[in-house]
């Protein structure tokens, strides 16, 4: 006995079938032709542009060993998924329909298909599977057996009370491009919601909208909605209001701790004098290297562009202490390296070069060439002229790069050897 199942594209959207037996995906749109040989039917209907379609697929029922899969975007920004229900399986390769919900979504892109770089998820609400492909059936087969990795997630109720939300993720370190809250159930949590509809918010403008703070209408509450449309800070008082510690005109000149709102970005800097860091330990009067101005022997700074939420959130001297021990840090570097700046380049690059032997296992980060004053675009023409490859936490270790077969060339760059000698020397000291 046949069966009629209707099956459908639109927009960017596309049923997904998964067979139990073969273990396969297919996405509608494309393999359409692969899906009606198998499973008999056809398409029936195409629009003038070909991006959407309809038809059916009509398997004897002892063949049918079909679930429809929903998906989620990896192509775009925010969170774009369809929901579909899956089930459990037999070992026989029949679909079981019944006991626990089990949602899942496949990674696609919009009318270009799958894209299995990223895991196929499943999740019951409260526990997130990430998965291969070739995985799925076995999860789903086993699905109560599967422990998963607590976490717990803090939010905001309407009331301004703070709440811990704890779920399973199964496969936590399988997939890191990936953010697992999206795919738990929060329901219960989003019933924030009505206040968000029912804000009408004073400031439109683009930084406002952006910024995604509400307030309760006439109540001295404000929440911030994170990209899950949770409330994951409250304040008792606008956090848009910029009160104390602005310096118009910001330059960056002048013994302290500055700061400046720049739209949805805080300038911070710090510039203090090198003798009150340390007891002046790390003066560098006596020495004169080139690369060191006159002021900077007096001054040690630092700067940083820091998210407006992650500064209003806390406190002043938070930051003012983290910006000292960076000081402290860049001057002892500092000092450090201007008394190597004595060698000629070729006994510097040598003595680099053994040290990189010495320490292999020392991973190299952008931030660390910044760090000693080399600017982001010089940073990132020198990783691409010297075919540098960063790892995906944005790293490259030095084995990696005295593998490289420009290492040479890489030694006789000061702005490398500097990055280097800052990396490497801060920890003899």
């Amino acid at each position: 006995m046949k069966r009629r199942i209707s099956t459908e594209f639109w927009g960017v959207e596309s049923d997904i079938l998964y067979s139990v037996r073969k273990k396969e995906f297919y996405f509608y749109e494309i393999e359409f032709e692969k899906i009606h040989r198998k499973y008999g039917g056809r398409k029936y209907y195409s629009s003038q542009t070909g991006l959407s379609g309809a038809g059916y697929i009509e398997p004897e029922e002892k063949d049918n060993d079909i679930i429809f899969f929903g998906s989620y975007r990896i192509d775009i920004k925010g969170v774009e998924q369809r929901i579909k229900k899956v089930y459990l399986v037999r070992e026989d390769g029949q679909v079981r329909q019944e006991g626990k919900e089990i949602f899942g979504y496949v990674p696609i892109k919009g009318h270009k298909g799958f894209d299995f770089d990223f895991p196929v998820v499943l999740s019951d609400g409260r526990k997130v599977c990430f998965v291969t492909e070739e995985e799925v059936q076995e999860t789903l087969l086993c699905w109560n057996e599967q422990e998963g990795q607590t976490k717990e997630f803090v939010y905001f109720k309407s009331s301004g009370e703070k709440e811990l939300l704890k779920w399973e993720l199964f496969n936590p370190h399988k997939f890191t491009k990936l953010d697992a809250l999206r795919f738990v159930d929060l329901k219960k949590i989003k019933e924030n919601q009505e206040i968000i509809e029912n804000h009408k918010e004073e400031d439109e403008s683009l930084f406002s909208r952006k910024l995604r703070i509400v307030r309760e209408k006439g109540e001295k509450k404000w929440f911030h909605l994170n990209k899950n449309n949770i409330f994951d800070y409250f304040w008792a008082k606008d956090p848009r209001e910029i009160k104390g510690g602005i310096v118009n005109g910001w330059n960056g000149n002048g013994k302290g701790f500055f700061w400046k709102r720049v739209h949805d970005r805080v300038l911070s800097f710090m510039e203090i004098k090198r003798k009150s860091l340390s007891k002046g330990k790390y003066e560098l009067e006596k020495i004169s290297p080139d690369w060191v101005s006159r002021d900077s022997l007096i001054w040690v700074e630092f700067e940083e562009d820091l998210e407006i939420l992650e500064f209003y959130s806390k406190d002043v001297s938070h930051f003012q202490e983290y910006f000292e021990r960076k000081c402290l840090e860049k001057a002892r570097k500092d000092f450090i390296y201007a008394i190597r700046q004595h060698k000629t380049k070729k006994q510097e690059a040598r003595e680099i070069l053994k040290m990189m032997e010495k320490s292999k296992d020392i991973p190299i980060r952008i931030q660390d060439s910044l760090e000693v004053g080399n600017c982001l675009r010089g940073t990132e023409i020198f990783i691409k002229e010297n075919n540098i490859s960063l790892d995906e936490d944005g790293y490259v270790y030095i084995r990696d790069l005295l593998e490289n077969p420009n290492i040479k060339n890489m030694l006789n760059e000061f702005s490398f050897r500097k990055t280097i000698s800052y990396k490497l020397l801060s920890e003899e000291d």
